[in-house]
């Protein structure tokens, strides 16, 4: 068992002990870059839809590794500015009464709760969206609203 002056030492990563964050071999892989030309065998494809919200077409990632839905706050903005009735279009809900880690173990802070009517692949289904800071333009998809909008994990 590794230590560091007496104490254990514990993955921030996995919370597992006997090895630090940077050994750990749990950590998600979010992007990779091609180096070569070609050399793409064993590389998967980022799971996107193209969906219908607010009246406007926005491109959502579909991510079995995120158990609540997330749209950021640029997203958000975005949307509301597309849309002049988005007050009649959306609902918000209260504060989740549960704190959101991201891929780091980093403490998200959710800035509120929004039920969106989507529209994917045909259906029509209310999604229920994280408001998290942040100013990059995302709109993710988790398991919580797999089920509605047909995509079954096996």
């Amino acid at each position: 068992m590794r230590s560091v002056r007496g104490r254990e030492v514990k993955c921030f990563t996995c919370g597992g002990v006997g090895h630090m964050a940077r050994q750990c071999v749990s950590k998600r892989v979010d992007h990779i870059q091609v180096l070569k030309k070609g050399f793409v065998q064993n590389v998967g494809k980022e799971a996107v839809e193209w969906v219908e919200m607010l009246g406007q077409r926005r491109r959502v990632v579909i991510d079995s590794g995120t158990v609540v839905s997330v749209i950021s706050t640029r997203a958000y903005e975005k949307l509301k500015a597309g849309c002049s009735n988005w007050r009649e279009e959306m609902e918000v809900l209260e504060d989740p009464k549960f704190t959101l880690l991201n891929t780091s173990k980093s403490v998200m802070r959710a800035r509120g709760q929004i039920r969106i009517t989507i529209v994917v692949r045909g259906r029509r289904v209310g999604v229920v969206f994280q408001v998290v800071e942040n100013n990059v333009d995302v709109l993710l998809i988790g398991t919580n609203a797999f089920e509605s909008i047909g995509v079954k994990l096996t």
